[in-house]
């Protein structure tokens, strides 16, 4: 092969130099753009499941919220509230599973989740038993106050844990909302540094 190559004329041998460097280059060049594409491709996908997961995030959220506001109504009225309890319940799961609980952040939401749900099922127990005592040994517990020893009265508990139910409440709500907006400008970062 060499014998052949060294028995072109000078301009030939140049000629054949280009063509196989030209077909080396192209082959590289091929690998490049395939190796390229195949990582654009995951980015591409891992982007639109970060921002299917933000959209799914957000309703629950909605949908959370939407539903602890029908529950205090329903409490304040004294109607059935179990098919509700059970929709907050799967929502709750639902939220938490979207939540990384390494990330420090998001373990604090988690645990706001945990704690309005304490409330929640404190203030469900009183309105149905109507223990003042029982109420009391359990709101101490979470309010790391001694409730049991002051003079309280069934209103006066129900208005204490309905103010913890929305402060909780609020609290949650701003992070989750603060989360939310943290992710997407991760995304929209992402998605403008990859061109995506």
């Amino acid at each position: 092969m060499i014998d052949i190559f060294l028995s072109l004329e000078p301009k030939d041998r140049f000629t054949a130099l280009g063509v196989i460097s030209t077909a080396i280059f192209s082959f590289l060049t091929l690998l490049n753009t395939f190796r390229i594409s195949e990582k654009n491709a995951f980015l591409i996908s891992v982007t639109k499941e970060r921002i299917d997961s933000l959209t799914v995030l957000k309703e629950n959220t909605a949908q959370y919220f939407s539903e602890i506001k029908k529950l205090k109504f329903l409490l304040e009225e004294n109607m059935a509230i179990n098919e509700n309890v059970e929709k907050l319940e799967y929502l709750k799961w639902r939220i938490r599973f979207q939540l990384n609980k390494e990330n420090i952040y998001e373990k604090k939401l988690i645990k706001q989740l945990d704690d309005l749900e304490k409330v929640l099922n404190i203030f469900i127990d009183f309105k149905k038993n109507k223990d003042l005592i029982k109420c009391t040994e359990k709101l101490d517990k979470i309010f790391i106050i001694n409730i049991k020893n002051n003079q309280y009265k069934s209103k006066n508990i129900e208005n204490l844990i309905f103010w913890k139910i929305n402060l909780i409440e609020e609290h949650l709500q701003e992070a989750l909302s603060n989360h939310i907006k943290i992710e997407w400008n991760k995304v929209k970062k992402e998605t403008k540094r990859f061109k995506i």
